[in-house]
């Protein structure tokens, strides 16, 4: 069985030149299909802790630095044998000028997230 994503392709980072300003951090990770749990949504339960917004999430922190406008995390691309989830960061101009702390933040958090 062939990867959805094979690992040569994973691990990238692409910057834009947005046509209107635009602040903004999107970062996505294949995930199994939803069909592979369908009674206990793991993609569900990250979507809610990785976008809670509550004292010691990542958001009150990036919040705290005045470096986040919105963040939200979820599945956004469901396929026959994966899916795809996805954090997405709108910034403020300050965080804008931090895109590599955020990034930083949000993999730190993450590692945070496993280690529970």
């Amino acid at each position: 069985r062939t990867p959805p994503w094979p690992a040569h392709t994973l691990g990238r980072r692409f910057s834009c030149v947005p046509l209107k300003e635009a602040r903004a951090i999107s970062v996505c990770w294949p995930l199994p299909p939803m069909s592979a749990h369908p009674f206990a949504k793991p993609e569900l339960y990250l979507s809610h802790v990785l976008g809670h917004e509550g004292e010691g999430s990542l958001h009150y922190v990036l919040n705290q630095r005045g470096w986040v406008d919105q963040l939200s995390a979820g599945p956004t691309q469901p396929f026959s044998d994966s899916q795809l989830f996805a954090v997405n960061i709108s910034l403020t101009p300050e965080g804008d000028e931090e895109r590599d702390r955020v990034l930083s933040l949000l993999f730190e958090y993450i590692d945070l997230v496993r280690s529970a």
